[in-house]
């Protein structure tokens, strides 16, 4: 058996903590999962050049990806409550036609797990693929 990361069928989860948000006004207990929003984006790394002239790589919207491009999918969880939330799961598939790089889902105080079929979660490390799986996902040798 192999392991590898298809683009078709991979999913991550992320299990985290969000600390409250900063307010000193009393607020009503929120429905859960009420406090707590996502945004994504796709960037991509791009050098620019700085007010001295200096040229630095900085990430940006991804406008036009081609194959073989690198893009960073950025998701950035927010707690406007003023509670503290705990035990939150984000559950991301990777976008059809793209590969998750190994090691690149990070977060503080987070832990990671990938699914090939969106519903039993493993460590990287516990994620194999069968021949038959391989195939079907249209991976090479």
């Amino acid at each position: 058996m192999r392991k590898h990361n298809t683009a078709r069928t991979l999913a991550y989860a992320v299990s985290l903590s969000l600390a409250a948000a900063a307010t000193n006004a009393a607020q009503p207990a929120p429905a859960a999962g009420a406090c707590v929003s996502l945004e994504t984006q796709a960037l991509q790394e791009q050098s620019v050049a700085g007010a001295d002239g200096a040229r630095k790589v900085t990430l940006m919207p991804a406008t036009k990806v081609v194959p073989g491009d690198q893009v960073v999918w950025q998701t950035t969880a927010r707690n406007s409550c003023a509670s503290a939330a705990a035990n939150v799961v984000i559950n991301q598939a990777v976008p059809e036609h793209m590969t998750l790089v190994a090691d690149s889902v990070a977060g503080a105080e987070t832990r990671v797990l990938y699914s090939l079929d969106g519903k039993s979660f493993v460590a990287l490390a516990d994620l194999v693929v069968t021949e038959a799986e391989w195939h079907q996902a249209g991976c090479a040798r």
